[in-house]
């Protein structure tokens, strides 16, 4: 993770942001929606994340509670670091990740209960907001510490926003397909 996110903020001065794009647990969730979970854990884990309490984790697999308790400590870490800062878009972060399982948990459902998609434009469509290179591209305008109409434009899915996501998509299905498969 800390390499990819390498990409996305190379400039030494953006150091913290690489560590919290690293802990935005991207690639985590993506293998417990993509790889590990059933439906029904996958929309328990995406109901946790919109309730985003500790309690939450009770209705939560035992494999997932402790992940789910990390994910809340660490944003919690992140946001007080970034309030500290006197970055005034902190709240930006769980909003983010809220939408990403969001995003994830519409995928898997629609990849169980539909179709094989018949074009690459049907596919695209559910498949690219859980890419979610949207979420990092406006994390990063977060933690750098861009205006918050930025980070609103940046979460519209602009069209070049919206071109790095295919490419991400596109990616990590041809990396995937393999294990997935399995």
């Amino acid at each position: 993770m800390h390499f990819w996110m390498l990409g996305v903020l190379f400039e030494p001065q953006y150091s913290y942001g690489r560590i919290v794009l690293t802990k935005f647990f991207i690639s985590i969730f993506d293998d417990i929606y993509d790889s590990y979970s059933t439906l029904e854990e996958s929309r328990l884990l995406t109901m946790a994340m919109e309730r985003w309490d500790e309690q939450a984790a009770e209705h939560l697999p035992g494999y997932m509670k402790f992940f789910y308790s990390k994910v809340l400590a660490t944003m919690k870490v992140i946001e007080k670091d970034l309030d500290s800062q006197g970055n005034k878009h902190a709240d930006y972060v769980k909003k983010l990740l809220i939408d990403a399982t969001k995003c994830y948990y519409n995928e898997a459902k629609w990849r169980e209960e539909s179709d094989t998609p018949v074009t690459v434009e049907e596919h695209l469509r559910f498949s690219v907001p859980s890419s979610c290179c949207m979420h990092v591209a406006c994390l990063a305008f977060v933690v750098i510490g861009a205006s918050g109409d930025t980070i609103e434009w940046g979460m519209t899915y602009p069209k070049i926003m919206r071109a790095s996501c295919v490419i991400g998509r596109v990616i990590n299905d041809v990396a995937s397909h393999e294990r997935e498969q399995e």
